[in-house]
């Protein structure tokens, strides 16, 4: 799924088949028999399980995709909607996270390839050979490893508070997110602003924090992204230093997952 609409050229797409089959052979390569189970992550490999299960027609592939899959409306846009659908349906299993990402692929399907779909069941057959389409939500680590490690609640809500200058009173929001524009921060931090707007007398008494870490930074749209960000929560906060009770709103790096306030970076205030 795309934010705004893709540049397509045949050179990149090119490139993405080159890259793939790479993969592909390294795979055939490594294997020590006619039927392994192979893992395919993302979409980078979408046109790798094709050419695995073209190699290896009895292994079981099982891909996954880690992102959104959009509705047949938005795949239809891609010139080669449908090599990238018959690259994944060389899996045997194909996974996304929510059955809804499940359904749109399945329409795609539908739309685009010449298929027999089994809605009941969700699958797709191609000759005498299936594909299952399967929803696999993801989590977060549990139980995570340094929950022992984690001063009690009342404890932690001090240290924090006394990091950020916050006095005992101040209605604390937080933001945890990687830095990335389908997070939703910059909508997130602009209704923070929209708060403030519509009721002033919560300055000095509301701060929002955005623990956010960085991600792909050497790719424009997302040093786009922290710049906008950072405007953003400047904003928030015009007409001087913050009081004694803190800034209005706040944006932070992340060191590391953090098991307690004093492995975040000190947050770079909004004045």
């Amino acid at each position: 799924m795309a934010h705004t609409r893709p540049l397509f050229r045949v050179e990149d797409y090119e490139h993405y088949v080159n890259v793939n089959r790479k993969f592909a052979d390294a795979v055939c390569e490594e294997v020590d028999s006619d039927d392994p189970i192979v893992l395919v992550q993302d979409y980078h490999f979408a046109l790798a399980p094709k050419m695995i299960r073209e190699r290896l027609p009895r292994a079981t592939i099982i891909t996954f995709w880690h992102i959104p899959w959009p509705n047949a409306e938005r795949v239809g846009i891609c010139p080669w909607r449908e090599e990238l659908i018959s690259g994944l349906l060389g899996s045997s299993i194909v996974g996304f996270h929510t059955q809804q990402h499940c359904n749109n692929f399945i329409d795609s399907v539908d739309a685009f390839m010449e298929s027999r779909i089994d809605r009941e069941a969700n699958a797709v057959i191609q000759g005498q050979r299936r594909t299952l389409v399967r929803p696999y939500p993801i989590s977060i680590e549990w139980p995570v490893h340094w929950l022992d490690k984690v001063p009690p609640v009342a404890e932690a809500r001090v240290q924090v508070r006394q990091e950020l200058g916050l006095a005992a009173d101040v209605l604390l929001g937080v933001g945890i997110d990687r830095l990335d524009y389908t997070k939703g921060i910059e909508e997130r931090l602009a209704a923070v602003d929209q708060l403030l707007a519509r009721h002033p007398e919560l300055r000095g008494h509301y701060t929002f924090i955005q623990l956010a870490a960085p991600s792909r930074t050497k790719i424009a749209r997302y040093q786009e992204l922290n710049d906008q960000v950072e405007a953003i929560a400047a904003r928030s906060t015009p007409g001087g230093p913050p009081g004694p009770t803190g800034p209005s709103c706040s944006c932070a790096r992340t060191t590391s997952q953090p098991p307690c306030s004093a492995t975040i970076a000190p947050p770079r205030s909004a004045t």
